[in-house]
């Protein structure tokens, strides 16, 4: 055939090509699944059994979970952990609600929300959004049964409590959270000046725990919004 009509030929070898290329993929589909998303389940599998293995301490980063409440108007908290993880390392967001009548299906919408929220700001995140009695008791159990394997957030990033009625259960909540041994970032909110000109940033480390307070502030001084930045440690 190419000697009679060569350019024919090869449409219709190429055309015949396609439908067998389309008829393949739509079989594997149908009998197999997504391709693609079994290779990653089969790696991510792989690294979470060697992750569990393998602890290398000079390796350490901060896998930061955000208890952030309403993303919108908790911005900042958000923004400390970007800046300490420099989009190499595992972000979560999460919003513990006291509703007891919200449906699965209406957290995993909430959930998409905050997800395409962080994607707005040019930000990767995971987002969880639990119900509990209070939003103290909720964080801790939240805190407990997020993770898997060694892949759980080693510090646990939230904003200081305003309500002195609150402050017997804030303070509880962050003792369970030494005690899960989680880093603790409490961040308070100058709702006036914000983080300012960031020239300034003073950390200080609870006793035994001050590394925590080099390893976050060594980052963020290196980020190029805030050159120069000075740092103090108490």
């Amino acid at each position: 055939m190419f000697l009679i009509i060569a350019v024919a030929t090869g449409m219709a070898f190429l055309f015949i090509s396609l439908i067998f290329v389309w008829l393949q993929s739509r079989e594997l589909k149908t009998a197999w699944g997504d391709v693609c998303r079994k290779i990653y389940m089969a790696m991510i599998g792989t690294s979470l059994l060697n992750l569990s293995q393998k602890k290398a301490t000079k390796a350490w980063r901060p896998s930061p979970l955000v208890l952030s409440g309403a993303p919108t108007s908790r911005w900042h908290l958000i923004d400390f952990a970007i800046s300490i993880i420099h989009n190499r390392g595992i972000l979560t967001v999460a919003t513990v609600l006291t509703s007891d009548h919200l449906a699965s299906d209406r957290l995993r919408a909430l959930e998409l929300n905050i997800e395409e929220f962080l994607l707005k700001r040019q930000t990767q995140g995971f987002a969880r959004v639990v119900t509990a009695p209070d939003p103290f008791t909720g964080s801790v159990d939240f805190v407990k049964a997020y993770g898997i394997g060694s892949l759980i957030p080693n510090t646990v990033i939230l904003g200081d409590t305003e309500n002195p009625a609150h402050m017997a259960d804030y303070g509880e909540m962050i003792s369970q959270f030494h005690l899960l041994n989680r880093n603790v970032v409490i961040i308070k909110d100058d709702k006036v000046k914000g983080f300012g000109n960031r020239k300034k940033m003073i950390f200080g480390g609870a006793a035994g725990r001050p590394i925590v307070a080099c390893c976050s502030s060594y980052p963020i001084s290196y980020l190029p919004v805030v050159p120069g930045t000075g740092l103090r440690l108490r």
